[in-house]
């Protein structure tokens, strides 16, 4: 039987949710309470023991399956949907340096206007070390002009058209990557009722 990725994703989850429901005991009571428990105890045991090894049965089967999964969906991943997953994180760390930058105020001032700030704040420290106080400032200007946030934004819309094309690649992957799951894996998800 073959299914695609998504869908061998979704039994991948669904058998680890029901491996992990799967609780084994190794106990159980005897209610003294009870005339058949109280004349053979051992088949209380009994009753017991074929529980925990129906459990260990049903524990075993779905973690064989499982990891048989997991190996067919790595080895399916490694066909083009990991590349473009670590494609997708790449154009994203990209977008998010971009967005800050372009969320930066550029530079307005002229030359001249720069030029100006810096000698009043020289004149300013001048005029504390004569012994007037006056706080001295760094002169902060922004290393951006608007031509410059203009094609980093351009860059971003088009960072984010790539990432778009990426995702929409590793879902068509997901959807046309196809495994195969063997016939003794499919009577076990049939008998869970997950195919």
């Amino acid at each position: 039987m073959r299914v695609n990725l998504r869908k061998a994703n979704k039994i991948r989850k669904e058998i680890e949710a029901l491996i992990a429901g799967i609780h084994v005991t190794t106990n159980v009571r005897i209610d003294p309470d009870e005339p058949a428990a109280r004349a053979d105890p051992l088949s209380v045991v009994a009753v017991g023991r074929s529980r925990l090894e129906t459990e260990i049965d049903r524990y075993s089967r779905l973690s064989g399956v499982l990891a048989r999964l997991r190996v067919a969906i790595n080895a399916a991943n490694a066909q083009g949907v990991d590349a473009a997953l670590a494609e997708a994180a790449d154009l994203e760390r990209q977008i998010k340096l971009l967005t800050r930058i372009v969320q930066a105020s550029p530079r307005k001032e002229t030359k001249e206007a720069i030029k100006a700030k810096v000698e009043r704040a020289a004149e300013r420290m001048n005029r504390a070390e004569a012994g007037e106080w006056h706080p001295v400032q760094n002169v902060e200007v922004s290393v951006l002009d608007q031509s410059d946030m203009e094609k980093f934004a351009a860059s971003l819309v088009d960072l984010r058209r790539k990432r778009e094309a990426v995702e929409d690649r590793r879902v068509a992957l997901n959807a046309s990557t196809e495994i195969e799951i063997g016939e003794e894996d499919e009577k076990v998800l049939r008998d869970f009722s997950m195919l």
